[in-house]
């Protein structure tokens, strides 16, 4: 098959694709961010996959992941030259077979891995088993803990296992006996860190003094659960988490953690993967894994100045980085530096340290991972200072320097967390307003106009609909090999220029109606979720407004056609007072219930089972608040208490001021229909050779009566019953009630054909009793 481009050309540089399990959590929007950098530092195109974690045990994550498949190619999409692949995160719930499986599907295109080191291919990890050592180190050395525990992440994941891993084994080393140690299940989730907050609930005491969580994201539910008990961090335990997500160091208390470097990851990853294609002029990305450091802060019980405990200076840690920020980052600490030994040489009270600091983050304040870079940066220039010794009064200073530094630093992270917010408020705001205008459309073409109109003022610059045609597709049951060759690419809005962009599917709930293609540069990744799901909810509501006008219209057509019949339905119609005395009765009721003349004096409870009654009253007081009830599994009972018929609609008549003066009882009598449309003629009967008693009791059984019923009515034994039935079925070569049915539609369609036979059971409905 021809693979193209959606707009219709080949680019001349290089195509890479990103697979990623979601675009807007912490973790993705790094990664996300690390090879969008590299893209456009290089050159290369970058097509980003967003599905979900395959074989997740959460709702309909499944549904989302057929779009993967697009990696691979379609009658719309060219190939990718090659693709990283967030296997850590995409295959967190799968064993290592189904891993490879799933990347086996992509050969023989050049493949990077993320998160998981897998037979055959190449990875770039991170020291996850060396952060998680020299944290717990910390934990131990550090502090008069006695008590550990440790919240894990789901089985089948790598980087969960080896830091739980470190975790016991560094405990262990230090003498901590395996009764002072508590493992419990998560699965890296913030409500995963709330849900074992929960389990403590009605406890006055921890069973430990320090909880070590598998990531950040735990931890931070399980602060703030417990904060909601009354525990507080770290006054009545002490926690710690493990990635350095953004939230680590702002929220209160700062959380200590593991620096894992994402961004460095990804970028890393993107070059390897270049390598592989034979791109020349590139940075040398590292072989080794990537350092994770510990970062000392507020929720293990220490100082509240943040501290990476790095051995090595930031250019070297942190590699491989953006040109522009290596840069900064090489001069930011030789401008530290030098402002630093100027001001301990005069100890002044204005020191010109933070004067450049100041400076520096105001220029810096559009890096990515802002406040953890500065915190790398100020733990690197604090201790090459440190290291050249100095007096008691130089120490000091030096102290006093660096908390007021860390300080500012927090001060200028809320102030860019504030902008960033006051962006998300905007972000929230024009989405409230666009679902504001996508809620009454009824048709693509209305859709595609709106977008057009509105998607610019996200910042987007590209988005095009990829639409199944000529309908939607089920996921779980339609093919995957080529799943969106039937799509029709509808461009909303199409700037070319971009570098990189987003492919989502767009789901109803149970429906795929193909792909959104999203491109703008520096975009939070909430726009691209925000406008994924207005249109897979607009979509939706088209395809549920088709279907209501369909039923509509056949709802039209099958009254017109059955107007006068269905004027002579028998509905039985009484209406009474609020305390049900009958004052009105058509026709149908008058004779079917033989209601005489003064049915004035008489209550609707004569006509009632004892204990219809009552819930005739209760209907009295539900229609008072509802206006009316469809089945309200009332019956009507005949003079003879021989026949039901069921009431099928009550409905109430209210004065001006919204009393209830009226209520109007709508019963149907289904004997007419069970007679003539169900029970078969007696040519059926003579052709089997049965008996007259046989008959009627068949005839009994198919209008409902159960055996005892039928005994009762014709004066003999239930047992007599069974017997005659058992005769019956043995006649006709059947073993029940169910295959007695079957065989009577056979029988009439077969001799009159199945449009006589609806319009009998039609026409036996709309009959008039002759009773």
């Amino acid at each position: 098959m021809a693979r193209v481009v959606s707009n219709g050309y080949k680019p001349d540089a290089p195509v890479i694709g990103l697979l990623i399990n979601q675009i807007e959590g912490r973790y993705q929007s790094l990664i996300r961010r690390g090879l969008a950098d590299l893209a456009r530092e290089t050159g290369v195109h970058l097509k980003i996959f967003v599905g979900r974690s395959l074989g997740s045990p959460y709702g309909n994550e499944d549904l989302f992941n057929r779009i993967y498949s697009l990696a691979g190619g379609s009658s719309h999409e060219e190939l990718p030259d090659g693709l990283v692949v967030t296997a850590g995160s995409i295959g967190s719930f799968l064993e290592q077979e189904q891993n490879l499986a799933f990347l086996d599907s992509f050969k023989p295109m050049p493949l990077v891995t993320i998160g998981m080191t897998l037979p055959g291919y190449p990875s770039v990890e991170t020291d996850n088993a060396g952060g998680m050592t020299a944290l717990t180190e910390h934990l131990v050395q550090s502090h008069d803990f006695a008590r550990f525990a440790f919240l894990t992440g789901p089985d089948h994941s790598p980087d969960a296992a080896a830091r739980l891993v470190s975790w016991n084994e560094t405990l262990e080393r230090h003498g901590i006996p395996e009764e002072r140690r508590i493992v419990y299940p998560g699965d890296l989730s913030y409500g995963s860190g709330q849900a074992l907050a929960a389990h403590f609930a009605s406890e006055s005491r921890l069973p430990f003094d320090v909880l070590s969580c598998a990531n950040d994201d735990m931890a931070l539910g399980f602060i703030q659960n417990m904060g909601r008990q009354g525990f507080s961090c770290p006054r009545d335990y002490a926690v710690t988490g493990f990635d350095d997500i953004q939230e680590a160091g702002f929220l209160s208390p700062l959380l200590t953690t593991v620096h894992q470097p994402l961004y460095e990851q990804a970028y890393t990853a993107g070059l390897r993967l270049l390598q592989q294609l034979g791109l020349s002029g590139l940075p040398v990305a590292p072989d080794d894994s990537l350092a994770c450091l510990p970062v000392i802060r507020e929720s293990c019980g220490c100082t509240d100045i943040p501290l990476i405990t790095a051995t090595d200076r930031p250019e070297k840690t942190r590699l491989p980085l953006p040109a522009e920020v290596k840069d900064k980052t090489a001069e930011a600490v030789t401008s530290l530096t030098s402002a630093a030994v100027l001001d301990l040489r005069k100890f002044v009270d204005r020191p010109l340290f933070l004067q450049v600091l100041s400076g520096l983050l105001d220029f810096t304040g559009n890096w990515d991972d802002f406040s953890n870079r500065w915190h790398v940066i100020l733990s690197a220039v604090r201790r090459d200072l440190a290291t050249d010794g100095g007096d008691i009064r130089t120490l000091r200073y030096l102290e006093d320097l660096f908390a007021s530094a860390f300080a500012l630093l927090t001060r200028k992270s809320t102030e860019h967390h504030a902008r960033e917010l006051s962006l998300l408020r905007d972000t929230l705001h024009f989405f409230r307003e666009l679902s504001l205008e996508l809620a009454p459309v009824t048709d693509e073409e209305t859709l595609v106009r709106l977008l057009k109109k509105n998607v610019p003022l996200a910042g987007c610059t590209r988005v095009i609909l990829a639409l199944h045609r000529p309908n939607p597709k089920n996921p779980e049951t339609d093919e995957e090999d080529g799943f969106y060759d039937d799509v029709e690419l509808v461009p909303c809005l199409d700037t070319p220029g971009g570098t990189d962009s987003v492919r989502m599917p767009l789901l109803g709930i149970t429906q795929s109606y193909g792909y959104i293609i999203l491109e703008g540069t520096g975009l939070d990744a909430l726009v691209f979720e925000s406008l994924r799901d207005q249109v897979s909810q607009t979509l939706e509501s088209i395809a549920r407004t088709k279907d209501r006008e369909q039923v509509e219209q056949a709802l039209r057509d099958s009254e017109e056609r059955y107007r006068e019949m269905a004027a002579a339905v028998p509905v039985m119609v009484l209406e009474t007072d609020t305390l049900l005395r009958i004052e009105y009765r058509n026709a149908a009721a008058a004779s079917g219930l033989v209601i005489p003349d003064d049915a004035a004096l008489k209550s609707l409870k004569t006509y009632l089972e004892p204990e219809d009654a009552s819930l005739a009253e209760d209907a009295v007081q539900r229609v008072r608040e509802t206006r009316e009830l469809n089945s309200p599994g009332i019956r009507l009972v005949s003079p003879d208490r021989r026949r039901y018929i069921p009431v099928v609609k009550i409905s109430g008549k209210f004065d001006q001021k919204g009393n209830l003066v009226r209520i109007r009882w709508d019963a149907l009598d289904p004997l007419p229909f069970l007679n003539s449309g169900i029970l078969p003629d007696k040519e059926f009967f003579t052709a089997h050779k049965i008996t007259g008693r046989e008959q009627e009791i068949v005839e009994l059984q198919l209008q409902g009566y159960r055996i005892r019923d039928i005994a009762e009515k014709l004066f003999i034994a239930e047992s007599t019953v069974k017997g005659h039935l058992t005769q019956v079925y043995n006649k006709l070569g059947i073993t029940g009630k169910g295959e007695l049915l079957r065989m009577l539609r056979d029988e009439q369609v077969g001799r009159f054909g199945f449009s006589a036979y609806v319009f009998s059971l039609v026409n036996s409905l709309l009959s008039p009793d002759e009773n």
